[in-house]
């Protein structure tokens, strides 16, 4: 099994940046597709894949339920990835500061951009690989 903690003072490999890819494109066709996915590495000394979606903001949203259908496509891809992931509302103020460096469209995925270190209005916004990052 992958180990579930990728410190951030390595680089992500090219395999779980693929992985993350096949995640975004399988979410796309869920109930929870993403306006937002990317790697990131300002959350802590490890890399986190943060997932946006519409569907964690809507009234009666439960985030365990949310996090297990993630889960679920997550194995489908590859089950023996664990892979750490937060789960944020489309319009964070993470997502937003980041949004002043790359945006993209509600459904375009990029190969992933590398987008790091950058101060955004006193935010440090760390080291990112953004697949879709669309503010809604």
């Amino acid at each position: 099994m992958v180990e579930s903690r990728f410190s951030s003072s390595e680089k992500l490999s090219e395999l779980i940046i693929e992985a993350g890819k096949e995640v975004l494109i399988r979410l796309d066709e869920t109930q929870d597709k993403p306006t937002s996915m990317l790697w990131t590495d300002s959350m802590g000394d490890e890399w986190r894949l943060i997932i946006a979606s519409i569907s964690i903001r809507e009234a009666g949203f439960n985030r365990d339920i949310v996090a297990d259908r993630i889960t679920k496509v997550m194995k489908s891809v590859d089950a023996s990835l664990n892979i750490p992931f937060a789960l944020t509302g489309p319009s964070s103020k993470f997502l937003h500061a980041l949004s002043f460096i790359i945006s993209t469209g509600p459904n375009d995925i990029l190969p992933p951009a590398m987008v790091r270190n950058n101060f955004i209005n006193g935010f440090n916004t760390g080291k990112n690989y953004v697949y879709r990052l669309s503010i809604q």
